[in-house]
């Protein structure tokens, strides 16, 4: 299974692999990557999880492009509470029979951990240092209080989130942070910055139609892709939509995604029936990986209206590049990294954060100028081809670790 002459990696992680929802999508190309780098990559999931056909589920151990991922414990989640608790049980005690098991064969370079919980984490981290393996955490999200502390017996989850956070993240090998907001939080916290990698997102071009029709459409569809919750500005996109179809006959939108657990769609009905829109926005909810380049491909203009905040600030949207790789033009709010990597009216149409009326201007702006709308969506593919595409960037962060 492993080559003499090749790197040795392991990636475990508490999220779907190798499809589900963005982390998998993340994860996917990381491991292929770090596979078409010429190195070898196992697997290990955490948690059971509801996402893969059923063929996925018939044994322990299954292969993506050559690259091996096992389960730890539930190959599906369950919804009874006791057996999720075995689920996250075994998911934590695990990972070290699975470290050890590996390292007999062929001694372990690096581990990547992507995960939620501190107790997922530490029997990896003491036993990586016991044996002088080089362990890195991925660290994509700045959790609100509000997600992980709804009720008030939940107040350890939070305690234990922040000590995840400030402390034990400092014992890593290294870090990979998905935005710079990260990178200042942990050089304000003396974690050397020469063992900190920002890595904002992994995008594979070869998966996106790049040819666009120029025949005009009688309809301009605006569209979405993401989780439409309040907390990704799925509000104001309604709003800035009702305001520009008063301007615009011939607008429609399309949403792509849900939440994941159970479904807000019938919640954002509600909010289109009370704009007078419901007819003009069609809900596609939770899609297969495989379509969503063929329907941001129907898109006139794609949108990202995420809002004002630390969450935000912190955060990098993970569907950008796959905006970017269909070759649409793309309108977005000036939040978090987005400012420091992109030009307003070059590669991108900024709006400001939390502002319907604003956000409603420029999808506006993008649908009526066409020497605009052309431009932002050249300079956009051409901007994540530099900045994005999978193996490239894989190979720089495999340059950062072998630094360590």
């Amino acid at each position: 299974m492993y080559s003499d002459d090749s790197k040795n990696f392991v990636i475990i992680t508490t999220s779907p692999f190798p499809f589900g929802c963005a982390s998998a999508n993340l994860l996917r190309h990381l491991a292929l990557g770090i596979k078409k780098n010429n190195n070898n990559v196992e697997v290990l999931l955490q948690r059971g999880n509801d996402f893969g056909n059923e063929e996925q589920f018939k044994s322990r151990s299954n292969y993506f492009e050559s690259i091996k991922f096992s389960y730890a414990s539930f190959k599906k989640r369950s919804k009874y509470i006791v057996l999720r608790i075995l689920d996250t049980l075994f998911g934590s005690i695990i990972p070290t029979f699975f470290i050890l098991n590996i390292n007999v064969q062929k001694k372990i370079d690096y581990i990547i951990i992507y995960n939620e919980h501190i107790y997922e984490v530490l029997p990896s981290i003491m036993l990586s240092k016991l044996l002088g393996i080089k362990i890195v955490r991925y660290l994509v999200d700045w959790m609100p209080k509000e997600d992980i502390q709804s009720r008030l017996w939940q107040f350890p989850k939070w305690w234990f989130y922040l000590l995840y956070l400030k402390k034990v993240n400092l014992y890593f090998n290294g870090l990979i942070v998905i935005s710079n907001f990260f990178k200042s939080f942990y050089i304000e916290k003396k974690f050397p910055e020469s063992r900190i990698f920002v890595l904002p997102n992994l995008l594979n071009l070869d998966r996106f139609d790049f040819v666009n029709s120029s025949t005009k459409k009688k309809k301009v569809k605006i569209g979405y892709c993401g989780t439409p919750s309040k907390r990704d500005g799925i509000k104001y996109l309604l709003e800035a939509f009702s305001i520009i179809c008063k301007k615009n006959e011939n607008v429609k939108l399309l949403i792509i995604g849900d939440v994941a657990n159970k479904t807000i769609i019938p919640d954002l009905l509600k909010i289109a029936h009370q704009l007078k829109i419901v007819r003009k926005v069609r809900f596609l909810g939770r899609v297969d990986n495989k379509t969503i380049p063929k329907l941001l491909n129907s898109c006139d203009v794609l949108v990202l209206p995420r809002p004002g905040g630390r969450m935000t600030e912190a955060g990098f949207p993970t569907k950008l590049g796959e905006y970017f790789a269909s070759r649409k033009p793309v309108v977005a709010t000036e939040v978090g990294d987005l400012k420091h990597y992109l030009d307003d009216m070059q590669n991108v149409v900024f709006s400001k954060p939390s502002d319907s009326i604003d956000l409603a201007d420029k999808l506006d702006l993008t649908i009526k100028d066409d020497n605009l709308s052309n431009r932002i969506a050249e300079n956009g593919f051409i901007w994540a081809k530099e900045n994005l595409e999978y193996i490239a960037k894989t190979k720089d962060l495999i340059c950062f670790l072998e630094r360590l």
